[in-house]
């Protein structure tokens, strides 16, 4: 299971066609070329590639982040078609981890994403997070039951990977919102 999280190594030096593509946020004084550097050689972790994922996965490919994975087991719906932009009519049928790999290359062939057509569950991220953590720089909370969602933050809690006073907070709200959140979680602060 640890095997889809290795720490990769780079070589984040960009390219010709690299530093075009980039070029609008090399030109952003809070980038540059070493802020695009690091971009390229980030890992985001996506649980969730419906409504929320679909869109956070794209951005996430046209900003270059080097390394997304996705993490979903249902498959691309006609009704799904109105809300979750990176599926199309043609990938009906399709696992949506797949259909988001393809939008994502669509965008951006160079980024590499890996689809893991699992259910989020408790059992799933207590085996992911632990291995993952040190290498993925973000984690998107993109899943749609409350069920998943609290498995996930309990997940957290165990692990300690973010103060346990904001934990309760990110619960509550949770709770307060019916679920449908989306939370970008990265502050590892040890066991």
């Amino acid at each position: 299971v640890g095997a889809p999280f290795s720490l990769i190594c780079i070589d984040t030096a960009m390219n010709d066609d690299q530093l075009l593509r980039y070029s609008r946020h090399i030109l952003l004084d809070e980038i540059g070329i070493e802020g695009q550097e690091r971009i390229l050689a980030a890992h985001a972790v996506i649980i969730g590639a419906g409504g929320l994922g679909s869109p956070a996965a794209l951005y996430l490919g046209a900003a270059g982040v080097g390394q997304i994975t996705v993490i979903d087991d249902d498959t691309v719906d006609l009704t799904n078609l109105q809300r979750q932009i990176a599926h199309t009519s043609e990938r009906v049928g399709s696992p949506k981890v797949e259909s988001l790999r393809a939008a994502v290359h669509a965008i951006n062939p160079e980024v590499r994403v890996t689809a893991l057509q699992q259910r989020a569950n408790a059992q799933l991220l207590d085996s992911l997070l632990p291995d993952s953590w040190d290498q993925a720089q973000s984690f998107v909370d993109a899943l749609n039951g409350i069920t998943a969602q609290r498995g996930l933050l309990l997940t957290i809690r165990e692990y300690r990977y973010i103060d346990l006073e904001r934990l309760d907070a990110m619960e509550a709200e949770l709770l307060a919102a019916g679920g449908a959140v989306l939370h970008l979680v990265h502050e590892h602060v040890g066991r």
